[in-house]
C-alpha cells in the first residue's frame, strides 16, 4: 500500500477484504519507510529514464510516508493482486501518484521486490502475465529544454499545488462559448513528460506547469477539454496531436458526443 492507501482506513479495509476473498494468506505484514535508492530500484524505468518530472514527483510522493508491505502467497497469486490492484485503483486512485496500490507484475518483479526488502522467497505460489505496455517517446522539445534545476522546480511546484488539491487535477477548463472543444483523452501508452512536451510544443502559450497540470488532470478524471474555438483550428490542433500519439477528439460545445475521434 502507498501512503495514500495507508493513510486512509476505507483502502485498508477493502484491500485486507480482497485479499480475503482471493484467498491468499498473508506471510508477511508491516510498515516500511523507502530509501531514495530503493524507489530507484523499484521502478528503474522511470528513475532512469527520460523521464526527470515524474522521477521528482514518483520520489516525493513515494517517501512523504510510510508504505504496508504485504507478502501473500496462494494459487495465481501474482494474477490475483494485478486483479486487486486494479479494483482498488478503480474506487479509491486519486491521481496518477496517488493510486493506493502496488503490485509486481510478473515472477521476475516479485523476486526482485522480495530481495530489496529482505524477505526469502522460497515456497511462494503464484505466476502472472506480463501485460506489456509500448510507451510513446519520453521528454521532448521545448520541456527537455529546460535544465535540470528548471525540471525539478517545475516538479516541485506541480506535487505542492497536487497535495494542495487533495490530489484533484488542477487544470480549469475555460469557459468560452466558442462551437468546438479540443479534449484530450487518457492513454496508457503516454508518459507524462511525453504529453506535456507535446502539448508545449503545439500551444506556444502553454507554461510548462500548465501542460503538466493539464495531462495530471486527464490522468485523474480520463478526459480534459484543451482549448475552445472555431471548428477548423480546433481540427488542426487534433489532427497533429493525434499525429504525435495523443489520443484526442473535437466536440461540439453542448454535445454528449465526440463528432468525431482522430
Amino acid at each position: 500500500m502507498k501512503p495514500d492507501g495507508l493513510a486512509d482506513p476505507k483502502v485498508r479495509a477493502d484491500v485486507m477484504a480482497e485479499v480475503a476473498c482471493a484467498e491468499l494468506q498473508v506471510q508477511v505484514a508491516r510498515e516500511i519507510i523507502l530509501e531514495r535508492d530503493q524507489v530507484d530500484q523499484m521502478w528503474p524505468d522511470v528513475t532512469h529514464g527520460k523521464q526527470p518530472i515524474t522521477k521528482n514527483l514518483l520520489a516525493r510522493y513515494l517517501r512523504s510516508g510510510p508504505l504496508y508491505l504485504l507478502v501473500v502467497e496462494g494459487v495465481d497469486a501474482v494474477a490475483k493482486c494485478l486483479a486487486i490492484k486494479q479494483r482498488i485503483r478503480r474506487h479509491h486512485a486519486r491521481g496518477a501518484f496517488a493510486n493506493c496500490l502496488h503490485s509486481p507484475s510478473d515472477r521476475i518483479e516479485v523476486e526482485s521486490n522480495l530481495h530489496l526488502f529482505g524477505v526469502k522467497a522460497e515456497g511462494l505460489a503464484g505466476r502472472g502475465a506480463v501485460y506489456p505496455v509500448k510507451l510513446l517517446p519520453p521528454i521532448w522539445g521545448r520541456l527537455a529544454s529546460l535544465s535540470d534545476d528548471e525540471l525539478a522546480t517545475v516538479a516541485e511546484q506541480l506535487w505542492q499545488k497536487a497535495v494542495a488539491c487533495s490530489w484533484r487535477g488542477l487544470w480549469s477548463d475555460p469557459k468560452i462559448s466558442h462551437l468546438t472543444r479540443l479534449v484530450l483523452h487518457q492513454d496508457k501508452r503516454t508518459t507524462l513528460e511525453y504529453a506535456a512536451s507535446c502539448l508545449c510544443e503545439l500551444f506556444d502559450d502553454m507554461a510548462p506547469i500548465e501542460a503538466l497540470s493539464a495531462v495530471w488532470e486527464v490522468e485523474r478524471a480520463g478526459r480534459l477539454v484543451l482549448r475552445r474555438g472555431l471548428h477548423a483550428e480546433i481540427g488542426m490542433w487534433a489532427a497533429i496531436l493525434a499525429e504525435w500519439g495523443l489520443k484526442v477528439t473535437s466536440e461540439f460545445s453542448g454535445d454528449a458526443h465526440p463528432d468525431c475521434l482522430v
